[in-house]
């Protein structure tokens, strides 16, 4: 098989007379399936045909490039390569998409099969039999199950935490009775684990990481399926807390590989009944509460100061309320006609804070809206 160079000689020696050879010979020599005299016309036709441009650079490798010409060059190789790694990074993004989204669903089919094998959730209801308009919001963040504090301010493991999820069920119940709340919009904060992206987390982790998924959202199904059986309509939201990602640089790290994105979907398997709205792999979400407009994220890309120009840039509207944690730290502010609520959290004080020299006790924010607006400040 010839080269291309040798296939080049060959039309450059037919149309030089070098070769006595005619077109239709040419043509069979080198093993093309065209007609004569389209090659002919093609390599001999005009100023820009392909014999005048192989001996305009024919001359030009002979007698050298100008400066200018060898930088022109030079430009076009480094905007070749460019464009090469342009597409590797395409390539490789888009593989890694493909892989997480295969890991995501491998591992929810290993939830499905171990669902299978635990006995369904009872609900049992004991609703008001009269309707009412009232509705309530209950924020649940910064759980940071796993973690284990022992200090002289707090103490905290999963056992501890599991009480404090048992004394705010029983509150949540309490005060949503008094009320005669109707629709209970349940906000999933994020950091509902202890995660493994700081040393500190997984030296001070009383569990791995599998584990602490797995038994948090046990809990927190048990926690719904039995709400459920005292408020007629509850509602699930759902955003990613940063504590629960994969990887610890938050730079390089994609939405979707986030864990507690199977902490939504194990609720939901586990309790059928209820659907976790989330906003796709983003770590925010809106909801109505009686006609207005709830924004509702973890808030480690926001501070009290910037949360609300953040959910307008985000939204192209000003949110009634906007809901965030993070911060472990209880915080009200009217900014402009927009409430702002900070909830606080169930770990309380871990050596982090106190090396900051802050200290908050357990709680979580429940709001509850009738007439006026009613904020709760659950003490765990």
């Amino acid at each position: 098989m010839k080269d291309y160079q040798t296939e080049l000689d060959i039309l450059v020696d037919k149309v030089e007379g070098v070769t006595d050879k005619n077109w239709v010979e040419v043509v069979d020599e080198l093993g093309l399936e065209v007609h004569p005299d389209s090659l002919r016309k093609s390599f001999t036709g005009g100023r820009y045909c392909g014999y005048q441009v192989y001996k305009y650079f024919q001359e030009k490798l002979e007698s050298g490039y100008t400066e200018e010409e060898s930088a022109r060059l030079e430009n076009l190789r480094r905007e070749l390569y460019k464009e090469k790694c342009r597409v590797q990074d395409q390539r490789r993004e888009y593989s890694k998409l493909l892989r997480e989204s295969a890991r995501y669903e491998h591992l929810v089919d290993r939830m499905e099969q171990a669902i299978e094998k635990i006995e369904p959730l009872a609900l049992k209801t004991t609703h008001n039999s009269n309707p009412t308009s009232v509705e309530a919001v209950l924020i649940l963040s910064d759980f940071h199950y796993g973690l284990e504090i022992d200090n002289v301010l707090n103490e905290y493991n999963v056992d501890i935490a599991k009480e404090r999820l048992e004394a705010l069920l029983k509150k949540t119940i309490y005060y949503c009775q008094i009320h005669r709340v109707q629709k209970l919009h349940l906000g999933l904060a994020g950091d509902l684990i202890c995660g493994a992206i700081h040393l500190q987390s997984r030296v001070a982790a009383e569990e791995d990481l599998i584990s602490q998924v797995i038994n948090v959202s046990e809990l927190l199904a048990n926690f719904i399926n039995q709400l459920k059986g005292y408020i007629p309509d509850v509602k699930v939201h759902g955003v990613i807390g940063n504590h629960s990602r994969i990887n610890a640089d938050k730079k390089s790290n994609m939405p979707a590989e986030n864990f507690e994105r199977l902490i939504f979907k194990y609720i939901e398997l586990r309790v059928p009944s209820v659907k976790v709205c989330t906003n796709g792999l983003e770590d925010w979400i809106t909801f109505k509460v009686k006609d207005q407009i709830a924004f509702l994220t973890h808030g480690d890309k926001d501070s009290l100061t910037n949360i609300r120009l953040h959910a307008v840039n985000l939204l192209g509207k000003v949110p009634d309320r906007i809901y965030f944690g993070h911060i472990h730290h209880l915080n009200i502010k009217d900014d402009n006609g927009t409430e702002i609520v900070v909830n606080g959290s169930i770990c309380s004080t871990d050596e982090y804070a106190m090396g900051l020299r802050v200290h908050t006790k357990p709680y979580q924010i429940l709001q509850v809206f009738d007439k006026d607006t009613c904020t709760y400040k659950l003490e765990l």
